[in-house]
């Protein structure tokens, strides 16, 4: 998440802006307890990238779709950037750290606080797939796990 999504603002992406190779509803738990529920399995839940796109283009997916996400019960995460590391702040394989989320915005903070902080937009949340989006340069973002 934090390799991957930093952000600089967010919101709902509308229905012409949705990626190729990403499906989403806006699907959404309908309280807290039942998001908390669907991040971390009560205990901790592993998220992989099935889907990524940055601006108009796909061509990220390879380095992508060997990440995954590790949310935990007590806030804090593991991120496995995979063998291949997209750059930029994709620089090393793992990262840790501490999460939060918004219900009421619809958000998740990484590292809130920190100067590696990130805010994410969840577009969707469903049993079993997530999708974040947010933007980096401008440009839109969205990434979709599944667990």
């Amino acid at each position: 998440m934090v390799i991957f999504l930093t952000t600089f603002s967010c919101g709902i992406v509308s229905i012409e802006e949705k990626a190729p190779g990403i499906t989403f509803s806006e699907s959404f738990p309908p309280d807290l307890t039942s998001f908390n529920t669907i991040l971390t399995n009560g205990s901790n839940r592993t998220w992989n990238v099935t889907g990524f796109s940055f601006g108009e283009s796909t061509n990220f997916q390879n380095c992508r779709l060997d990440d995954s996400l590790i949310l935990k019960n007590d806030g804090t995460y593991d991120y496995n950037g995979g063998n291949e590391l997209c750059g930029a702040e994709d620089n090393s394989q793992f990262k840790t750290g501490i999460w939060e989320a918004d219900f009421d915005s619809r958000t998740i903070y990484f590292d809130k606080g920190t100067g590696n902080e990130i805010e994410i937009f969840i577009e969707s949340c469903q049993e079993s797939k997530v999708v974040f989006s947010s933007k980096y340069f401008g440009m839109k973002v969205l990434g979709q796990f599944e667990s």
